[in-house]
């Protein structure tokens, strides 16, 4: 009865969407029309789940392929090197899994540090710092620390829902913590700053934002635990113990490859090998060595593919349209005096909102960047623009699709939808007040307000 009420509501939302896309009044062509009534119907069905992500995402790009869209352009993310990173992300992880480090790594540190529900999630800011300096990509991090938990967990009696707050806590501390280092997020850091024509280095990206971002990072922690505080237990909890046996000459094996990918992705402002290549080579190594197998393939999550073509398409196409330039003018008309007191704190509310809308970081970052800085030029330094944008949008998380780090968790089934919204809000107030109480006044210490 209840697949049949959503058919039904998916199918009223689907007409809904034909009439805005013939009749528009917010757009000057048909084209756009029909562009942004893909783009509004594809948000709603995602965030409502009438209709399997996955189907959705198909009906999106074939939609934009009607539309008029250019190929290359709609399937530009499975011609990126994020796309060869992803799946040999996963690939890896397949074998770190068959291998039993895992199971290994899971055993010093459940019977070592977590005794406790809330160690787990301390555990896991510890381990999104730490191993930045490891891996400088934080969706193999989270992929890799999600495995570690899961054989971990897996050992536990904890209730379902305080096992997905525990995993959830993974993926967010992954995200956030992603603003300490530039390396922290090589791809996103980096594109930020591109997008405004800014060069960055590692000095300068720390002079910035190392020190607010330990004191963001503990809000985070903080809010994170509040939000969740009856479902955490703060008292010991009655873990098993329980061994991993001897290590296999296949554990010895992909532990040395593991260190090799991770040194070269460390040395990576050295050789200027992409990570993506870095992680290729790791799997051709793992499948040489047969650590792991051809049938591992099966691991690699195909939905979360084709949902991310989808969402990396949404930019470029909203961009060639002429979609974004009409988001434009309407930015100004909500933008305030540049000499108004709270200028920052639209300015946080409107990319918050577009983030909202445009979902996918990257997204937002090229579209909205060139779009703020012609804004705001003469009254923002750029680089305080690009990092009020920064920080907007790696801690301000709703909905899945809204970091690919919170995406990939989801649709691993490590936890629900309803626990993200649960945690939305709280991460909404502790976005403002970290810019406030610790960003701007140190931003203002470095003389770039």
């Amino acid at each position: 009865m209840k697949s049949i009420i959503k058919q039904k509501k998916a199918f009223f939302s689907i007409m809904i969407a034909g009439l805005l896309a013939v009749y528009n009044p917010l757009f000057s062509n048909t084209e756009q029309g029909v562009v942004f009534a893909v783009f509004s119907l594809g948000i709603f069905l995602w965030v409502t789940e009438w209709i399997p992500q996955w189907v959705v995402s198909i009906g999106i790009l074939v939609a934009f392929l009607l539309s008029g869209a250019s190929p290359n352009l709609v399937f530009s993310f499975p011609q990126s090197k994020i796309f060869l990173l992803i799946v040999a992300a996963y690939l890896l992880t397949a074998g770190i899994r068959r291998a039993g480090i895992a199971d290994y790594i899971s055993f010093v540190m459940v019977q070592k540090f977590c005794k406790r529900t809330v160690d787990y999630i301390a555990m896991a800011f510890v381990l999104g710092i730490v191993l930045i300096f490891l891996i400088p990509q934080p969706f193999p991090r989270v992929l890799i620390i999600g495995e570690i938990y899961r054989t971990a967990l897996a050992q536990t009696s904890l209730l379902k829902q305080q096992k997905e707050i525990i995993f959830y806590s993974v993926f967010i501390a992954g995200t956030v913590t992603s603003l300490l280092f530039l390396n922290g997020d090589i791809l996103a850091n980096h594109v930020a700053f591109e997008m405004a024509g800014i060069p960055i280095d590692s000095f300068m990206w720390m002079k910035y934002m190392t020190i607010p971002t330990i004191g963001a990072t503990i809000t985070v922690f903080l809010v994170f635990c509040l939000t969740f505080k009856s479902s955490i237990d703060f008292q010991r909890v009655g873990l098993p113990l329980f061994q991993t046996g001897e290590r296999s000459a296949t554990f010895n094996r992909t532990l040395y490859i593991m260190a090799f990918v991770i040194v070269m992705w460390m040395l990576e402002p050295i050789h200027s090998i992409p990570p993506a290549y870095v992680a290729a080579s790791g799997v051709i190594i793992m499948l040489i060595t047969k650590s792991i197998h051809l049938e591992e393939i099966k691991a690699v999550n195909g939905k979360l593919l084709l949902f991310l073509t989808a969402q990396f398409a949404i930019g470029r196409v909203l961009l060639d349209v002429g979609i974004i330039d009409t988001f434009k003018q309407w930015l100004l008309r909500f933008l305030p005096d540049a000499n108004a007191t709270y200028y920052i704190f639209a300015l946080a509310i409107i990319v918050m909102s577009l983030h909202m809308m445009l979902g996918s970081i990257i997204t937002v970052m090229t579209v909205i960047i060139p779009t703020l800085l012609s804004l705001t030029s003469g009254i923002l330094h750029p680089e305080t623009l690009v990092l009020v944008v920064c920080v907007t949008t790696y801690f301000h998380i709703f909905m899945p699709y809204h970091q690919i780090t919170t995406l990939v968790g989801y649709q691993e089934g490590y936890y629900t939808q309803r626990i993200m919204l649960r945690l939305g809000i709280s991460l909404t107030v502790a976005t403002l007040l970290s810019l406030f109480l610790f960003y701007l006044p140190w931003w203002s210490i470095c003389g770039i307000i």
